[in-house]
């Protein structure tokens, strides 16, 4: 009985030291997490790539906008021509509704 109860005892002192080992590593992992989040962080916002993401929209949008001007008036010029009329503003515009649709 004695030599059972002797690797008992050995087996739980194992068990309490391997849980205190996760314990230190989880909080060391922990710790070093929360350090590269905060240097992450740091460099987004210093670096200025959320304003450069933004002027990039910006740019890209108006680049939009003046394709859709462009196609609009190239196929009122296109229209006027195969139907021998005039371009007006009017057309214009209406062409410009059709592209943006």
């Amino acid at each position: 009985m004695k030599k059972g109860n002797l690797n008992n005892s050995a087996y739980q002192r194992v068990l309490k030291r391997s849980a205190g080992i996760t314990l230190i590593a989880l909080i060391v992992t922990i710790i070093i997490m929360l350090i590269l989040a905060g240097t992450s962080i740091r460099m987004l916002t210093s670096t200025g790539l959320f304003s450069n993401a933004k002027k990039a929209t910006d740019a890209y949008q108006q680049a939009e906008e003046e394709e859709i001007l462009q196609l609009a008036y190239a196929d009122a010029f296109a229209n006027s021509i195969l139907s021998d009329e005039t371009i007006t503003a009017d057309k214009f515009k209406e062409q410009l509704e059709n592209q943006r649709n």
